[in-house]
């Protein structure tokens, strides 16, 4: 079993620098004084990171059907956008971006709550879960094990 597979090594690679780069800008932009030089540079360096790292995990969908990817990558976005918009004198287009922050806030989390009544749903016997596409064999607990690496004590 290969870790990697279906994704692109380039591209999650690409993905987890620009994750971490923006976590750490993050850390340089609230640790120093608001409003600094260093404040807005790191600052605007976080957003692009993240826009980054967050469009790759949609990326990761191409090759995967990968729903909480996509949901992670919405709110995200809403959060970077409702946090660059906290920033700006009210107008028109402010009162807009709110409101498509808040979108890409509420509907990933709406969608990711009706995901997890699935196997809820599927226990109480309301909603039946889709078979398995046909050739592709049920993950266990030990393929998750040796998927992150743990060979044992």
């Amino acid at each position: 079993m290969n870790v990697w597979e279906p994704y692109n090594p380039a591209i999650y690679f690409l993905h987890t620098v620009m994750g971490t780069v923006g976590v750490l800008c993050a850390i340089i932009a609230l640790g120093s004084q608001k409003g600094g030089k260093l404040h807005i540079r790191m600052g605007w360096v976080f957003v692009v990171m993240v826009a980054i790292a967050a469009t790759s995990a949609i990326g990761f969908s191409f090759t995967r059907p990968s729903p909480l990817s996509v949901a992670s990558s919405l709110f995200t976005y809403g959060l970077v956008l409702g946090a660059i918009l906290a920033l700006r004198e009210r107008s028109g287009w402010v009162k807009f971006g709110e409101r498509v922050a808040f979108a890409l806030l509420i509907i990933p989390f709406i969608g990711l709550s009706l995901m997890a009544l699935l196997p809820v749903g599927s226990v109480l016997g309301i909603i039946p879960l889709p078979p398995p596409p046909p050739g592709v064999p049920l993950p266990t607990t030990s393929d998750f094990l040796f998927a992150i690496g743990f060979t044992g004590l």
